[in-house]
């Protein structure tokens, strides 16, 4: 369901709630924007990411004079584009912002309220990505990180199992946050989980004997309510130990994370504490994987990528040049 406090709010249907600027783009505007978001966008992440870009791309041609949809030219979503590159803004970024709005205009187009799409013929800089910018750590720092952990309180036990969960099935962490009870069952004496991927995809994972000890432990102390709809990774009230019924955010995983991972004192070749994020252990489980023997095809079913080419961005084995490759080039 759509937030109140999201772009488009159900309860209130075509109020304020819909930017200025896209009212404006006729009687029917604020209702197809609310009919786009409902319809077309099936996940939660999607809308609230498309909702931050519509809000921002909006603010800026009000901030730039443009205050009425038909004031707006493919040169002033052109040039909203080359400003958010010049200030930096990584290539992804800004293709998903443009992508928000190549959308939202699409449909607006085919639902009659506006004749042509200003952001249709947009391009961006296309940097070609061989390599993920996800941070990384390896192998044995991902087990100090673990081993750091108090699992001596709920809190930590339960942290521990859910970072074992981003390593050792490489999920996403929406996916992970997103577990519940009755996503764990048991086949031939192994500790299953179903993770709910993007698009509505229900992934099955075996569990590690690690993980599954991990888990085991967590959930023998959990005072977990008999309902396979609970949460595995609920959040807690305030600093308490009190579960509350709602699933750990992926942004208080995230705090969690960079919590977790400063504690553990990991340092880079600088002897700077590495930065660790949520997807740090995506791309740490896929790269120890492949690190241990194991083949890209089988990365990309695990990571449940749609292409190898997304799996191949996790793989951080030997992608550095090192002094022993630069010796090699000698010269008499």
């Amino acid at each position: 369901m759509v937030t109140s406090g999201n772009l488009v709010s159900v309860s209130e249907q075509v109020n304020g709630r819909v930017p200025a600027l896209l009212q404006s783009a006729g009687p029917r505007a604020s209702e197809t924007v609310i009919e786009f978001f409902l319809t077309q966008l099936r996940s939660e992440n999607t809308r609230l990411a498309y909702n931050r870009n519509i809000i921002q791309f909006c603010r800026w041609m009000n901030d730039h004079g443009i205050s009425h949809f038909h004031e707006l030219t493919p040169i002033n979503v052109a040039l909203w584009i080359r400003q958010m590159e010049k200030s930096g803004a990584k290539s992804g970024s800004v293709q998903q912002r443009l992508s928000a709005l190549r959308s939202l205009f699409n449909y607006m187009v085919s639902e009659g309220v506006i004749l042509r799409n200003p952001a249709a013929a947009i391009k961006t800089k296309n940097d070609k990505i061989h390599r993920g910018r996800t941070p990384v750590i390896d192998s044995s720092e991902a087990g100090r990180l673990l081993r750091s952990i108090d699992t001596t309180t709920l809190v930590g036990l339960r942290d521990r199992a859910l970072i074992g969960v981003m390593l050792y099935t490489c999920a996403r962490v929406s996916a992970a946050v997103g577990v519940r009870l009755g996503d764990r069952f048991e086949e031939d004496h192994v500790l299953y989980l179903i993770l709910h991927e993007k698009g509505s995809k229900e992934h099955r994972v075996p569990c590690s004997h690690m993980l599954e000890k991990y888990l085991r432990e967590y959930i023998q102390r959990a005072p977990f309510p008999d309902d396979p709809d609970f949460p595995l990774f609920p959040a807690f009230l305030g600093k308490s130990e009190v579960m509350t019924s709602q699933p750990l955010h992926r942004w208080g995983a995230w705090a969690m994370v960079k919590r977790r991972g400063f504690a553990a004192y990991i340092l880079d070749s600088d002897g700077r504490r590495k930065k660790v994020t949520n997807h740090t252990f995506r791309a740490t489980g896929i790269t120890t994987f492949l690190e241990k023997g194991g083949t890209l095809e089988r990365a990309q079913i695990m990571a449940n990528h749609a292409s190898v080419t997304t799996t191949q961005l996790y793989d951080r084995r030997g992608k550095n040049v090192t002094k022993a490759d630069v010796e090699r080039i000698q010269f008499e």
